[in-house]
């Protein structure tokens, strides 16, 4: 155990059941209540092998604050990784303002650079960012790189105290219609629902040559794959696959959920085969379609300026939403370990994967 600066708390490490219980009973103390089968599946059952927990112990041996990551297997500057994304961090009311966080964040950086995690990374808030920047060692690498697809004018109308109608925005949807029939015809390219690419050694396939010229990813193989989507649970994800004859070209996950007062739709992850760019854009446009066959209202994504995904959602009419437009104000940092060669702010790829919230 180690002492924090005030000496009237402790630090223990807990992992696997223990973890899960302790993490449960603070959030749950504190009217956040979280699952244990979904705390399960994000520290434990994860594809990185397990999780970094630190708790804060108050001297009456109540549990006053903990900060939590989860491993990812990863790729930095080519060469294959561990990482961690950071995730859980609370302090219970009546231990606030003693520095916990800071002192837990720390106590589990060390860890991390004894056990050669290669960087940290996450998406920490307007409030919380500070704290990372300039006590965590955390390099601001930027905002998420958010896109949108209107499929309804009356929600953004309703966004700036307009009236709840629903107006289609005709034009994007016609275009993607028309394109997408193109895409089919001149790529010979069809498109099938569900995972049944997951059933063969197609997947891992397609993600190498997607991957192959990404230098700086957290790695999306079937193992992840898996992990990310399938088996999260109470999962709602959708999956569109796009093929040429019997070969795997291209896959989309993408999701609607209640959110942000309407029906918002957000593409998750594009992989494509790298010399069949036709299909990616494919797979984008087809689940816009399945979107708007759904009523959503906008449909969000993930994809930086630099990122090879950008065409794929550029041709399918999503632009870049402006900061002050985004839902959330969340700020991309990464905390890289002893020696290890840090990466410029846009060669970190990024999809709507990585979030936590969706």
């Amino acid at each position: 155990m180690e002492q924090p600066r005030n000496h009237n708390f402790s630090i223990d490490d807990p992992d696997g059941e223990e973890m899960l219980g302790r993490i449960s009973s603070l959030f749950a103390r504190s009217g956040s209540a979280k699952s244990t089968e979904h705390l399960r599946w994000q520290y434990v059952e994860n594809c990185g092998g397990g999780a970094y927990s630190a708790i804060a112990v108050s001297e009456s041996g109540e549990d006053a604050g903990i900060y939590n990551l989860f491993k990812v297997p990863a790729k930095l500057r080519g060469r294959n990784v561990l990482a961690c994304q950071s995730l859980d961090t609370l302090t219970a009311v009546g231990y606030r303002g003693k520095g916990l966080f800071s002192v837990l964040a720390k106590h589990v950086n060390r860890r991390c650079d004894e056990e050669q995690v290669a960087f940290i990374y996450g998406f920490p808030n307007e409030k919380s960012g500070p704290g990372f920047f300039k006590h965590l060692q955390w390099r601001k690498t930027g905002h998420p790189p958010f896109l949108l697809h209107v499929c309804n004018i009356g929600y953004l109308l309703s966004a700036v105290g307009g009236p709840r109608i629903r107006i289609p925005a005709i034009v994007p949807s016609l275009v993607v219609a028309f394109a997408n029939k193109a895409r089919k015809k001149f790529g010979g390219y069809r498109c099938e629902r569900g995972i049944n690419f997951l059933t063969t050694s197609q997947y891992d396939e397609l993600w190498a040559s997607f991957s192959r010229d990404i230098n700086t990813v957290i790695i999306r193989d079937s193992a992840y794959f898996k992990w990310r989507y399938v088996q999260r649970p109470n999962s709602d994800y959708q999956y569109i696959g796009v093929y040429r004859g019997a070969e795997l070209c291209a896959v989309a996950v993408f999701v609607l959920r209640e959110k942000h007062g309407g029906r918002i739709g957000y593409i998750m992850d594009v992989i494509y085969k790298t010399d069949q760019p036709g299909a990616g854009k494919l797979a984008v446009g087809a689940a816009i379609e399945e979107l708007n066959a759904s009523r959503a209202d906008v449909v969000l994504a993930w994809s930086s300026s630099a990122a090879k995904t950008r065409p794929m959602y550029r041709s399918n009419w999503f632009f870049p939403l402006p900061r002050k437009l985004q839902p959330i104000k969340l700020f991309v940092g990464m905390r890289f370990g002893p020696n290890t060669p840090e990466c410029d702010s846009d060669e970190l790829f990024l999809s709507y994967a990585d979030s936590d919230t969706v």
